[in-house]
């Protein structure tokens, strides 16, 4: 499950997908792994398009990170089903062995 979170990064709020395995919540684990949220789009195979609130941007997947959980500060939403699978995808590609 792919879920969207903000969390708190001192004096900014960043967007980030909070990528969750099922049934895990961020409470269960001390890290979360998540991937920002930009409204600037670049045509890189790493990036995913998004909407948020009526705003587009993508996922950063070259950005990837490990962040404490308790950085998350709030629930945005959920991704649909089918955005989920082109995340996905782009992780697998990304860390696949050559």
């Amino acid at each position: 499950m792919f879920g969207l979170a903000r969390s708190v990064d001192h004096a900014t709020h960043h967007r980030h997908l909070h990528l969750l395995d099922a049934g895990v919540t961020p409470c269960d684990l001390a890290t979360a792994i998540v991937v920002p949220l930009t409204t600037t789009v670049r045509a890189y195979a790493t990036r995913v398009g998004i909407r948020l609130k009526g705003k587009a941007g993508q996922a950063a997947l070259d950005q990837i990170r490990t962040i404490d959980s308790q950085r998350l500060v709030k629930k945005l939403g959920e991704l649909s089903a089918s955005l989920a699978d082109q995340v996905a995808s782009v992780l697998v590609e990304m860390f696949a062995r050559p």
